[in-house]
């Protein structure tokens, strides 16, 4: 029985959507203008699906990136695929938006190693680290670079470095002598880069049974500062 998938990928600054038969892509698009993923992401939705003669009744399941990533983004995406969940009653398939981008560094350079690097503001970013398997060897976190020895487990070892926050956190691996194969500051989650992820986790029924609780991994909470009059 074929499988088909969609998959909502909204933790960064543009919103994309892919649609997938049993592990292969069948189209992916993205919203060309960026933070407008409320106004946007029904009607994006309802074009793939126009566009490759599918119906939303026809899903199996619906995978979406829980983070970390934008709040908002994050809230928007996981909110919409919830309500479209409840309403088709098919499984809801979270995916950590972090290893989404080491599945992408591992197309670009293979490695033993892969550390995931997104800017989180000042000197805090939020970073995981994955094998060439894309097992998780640290679980993604928020950390401040100026207050922590977290690399050090990975001193000696081949790394692939990406991600918006590479730039910052470079200085601190390379004080561990480690060595660096990639670094990439303009990797971005992408709905394309789920679909394999998503369908082997699909198959083996790796979703959880109740996600009427599932929040968004944001990793670090929200501050809210008033503007001064």
């Amino acid at each position: 029985m074929s499988v088909l998938l969609l998959h909502i990928e909204s933790s960064g600054p543009v919103c994309s959507l892919g649609l997938s038969e049993s592990g292969v892509c069948i189209d992916v698009i993205q919203n060309a203008t960026p933070h407008a993923h409320a106004e946007w992401i029904h009607t994006g939705i309802q074009e793939l699906l126009k566009k490759n003669h599918k119906a939303i009744n026809q899903l199996h399941a619906i995978a979406v990136s829980i983070g970390p990533g934008s709040y908002t983004g994050l809230r928007i995406g996981l909110s919409t695929a919830k309500g479209l969940c409840y309403g088709l009653k098919i499984p809801l398939i979270p995916i950590d938006s972090l290893k989404l981008m080491a599945f992408a560094a591992r197309a670009k350079s293979f490695c033993n190693t892969y550390v995931i690097c997104q800017d989180a503001g000042r000197m805090e970013i939020y970073v995981a680290v994955y094998n060439n398997n894309l097992k998780t060897l640290i679980e993604p976190r928020a950390i401040d670079l100026a207050q922590t020895d977290f690399f050090n487990s990975l001193t000696g070892l081949t790394l692939c470095v990406c991600g918006s926050g590479s730039s910052k956190t470079l200085p601190f691996i390379q004080n561990i002598k480690s060595a660096i194969k990639l670094q990439e500051d303009i990797l971005h989650p992408h709905a394309s880069d789920m679909i394999e992820i998503a369908h082997e986790m699909y198959i083996h029924n790796q979703w959880p049974a109740d996600y009427g609780n599932l929040e968004p991994a944001y990793l670090k909470p929200y501050f809210f500062k008033p503007k001064m009059s």
